[in-house]
């Protein structure tokens, strides 16, 4: 399964989606009980927009590797769009399983994806506090700076969105989401 895996994610990151979603597809119905196919093929569907498929592959991947912090950090960034309260619960588990662990190499994406998890929900305040966690914790993680500049934006504070965005493009030089939205701020 491996190798199929390693292709079909070759094939993605060149860009060839339809070809990598019926790979994928494949190797999920060869290994149904895989939870990686499963978290592989999740992704993929939500970059196709396909939020609920995503949702239900990443919730068939959870179920496989509900004692794998990892994996589940996986399945609840796949899952969130399509299904929230399903994130929540994948994200509850982690705590659950790092709770006592002195660090979680995750634990950045984690806050993230909590953060993204109270935006939707309209808790304001409490996004702002975990994906400013998140981005302290790890300054350069895919999308962070952003979503957190983008909150301070939406609730005003223009001048923190600014700074963020400036650290933001020193831990990610010449990310052109981060210097668009820079662009947009004073």
């Amino acid at each position: 399964m491996d190798a199929e895996l390693e292709r079909a994610l070759t094939v993605h990151a060149e860009g060839r989606d339809e070809e990598a979603l019926a790979l994928l597809q494949a190797l999920v119905a060869q290994h149904p009980d895989a939870a990686e196919a499963h978290l592989a093929l999740a992704p993929v569907l939500v970059g196709a927009g396909r939020f609920e498929e995503a949702a239900a592959h990443a919730r068939l991947g959870a179920e496989r590797a509900w004692n794998d912090p990892y994996l589940l950090v996986r399945a609840a960034t796949a899952a969130w769009h399509g299904d929230p309260t399903a994130a929540k619960v994948y994200l509850g588990r982690i705590d659950e399983l790092t709770g006592w662990a002195p660090s979680f190499a995750l634990q950045a994406q984690v806050w993230h994806l909590k953060g993204l998890l109270a935006w939707s929900v309209d808790e304001r305040e409490t996004a702002v506090e975990l994906l400013a966690r998140a981005f302290a914790e790890d300054p350069a993680g895919l999308g962070t700076g952003a979503d957190l500049a983008i909150a301070l934006a939406e609730l005003g504070r223009g001048a923190q969105a600014a700074a963020v965005l400036d650290r933001a493009l020193e831990a990610r030089p010449g990310d052109r989401r981060l210097a668009g939205l820079r662009s947009e701020l004073p």
